[in-house]
């Protein structure tokens, strides 16, 4: 169910974000390091699994789902990453936010928090936490 989470929803971004060069779900952590790994792939969309809590009702089990797209631009020039990172959180944001993923019963996409992860003078990053409940039917 994880895997096909975070595919449809790297699959509603890529079907309608333009302007990035990639776009795939992410494991790792980030710090100055890993910025200058990743500063090839920008601008880039990269989804990341938070974590879930698990609730059982009757005879369904609820998965309270969060991931969080770190949306990243760079530029030589002041000020011009984060105006394009601006227009891509945008972006992101109109592709997923009340959106479901075909094929899971699922309460729609919701944005709950964006929060600055990483700047310096060539790239800036932004976070944008989505949350969503998927039910699925326990097994006997």
């Amino acid at each position: 169910m994880l895997r096909e989470l975070e595919e449809g929803i790297l699959g509603l971004i890529r079907q309608q974000v333009t302007g990035l060069k990639t776009v795939k779900g992410y494991e790792g952590d980030f710090d100055r390091g890993t910025m200058r790994e990743i500063l090839g792939l920008m601008p880039c969309a990269l989804v990341v699994y938070e974590g879930q809590d698990l609730e059982e009702r009757n005879m369904d089990l609820l998965r309270k789902v969060r991931f969080t797209v770190l949306v990243g631009a760079r530029s030589y020039r002041k000020g011009e990453a984060r105006e394009e990172a601006f227009e891509l959180l945008e972006a992101v944001e109109g592709a997923l936010f009340g959106q479901r993923v075909e094929g899971l019963k699922m309460l729609p996409l919701a944005l709950r928090s964006e929060r600055l992860v990483y700047r310096d003078s060539q790239i800036v990053v932004f976070g944008q936490s989505y949350e969503t409940t998927v039910f699925e039917r326990k097994t006997l």
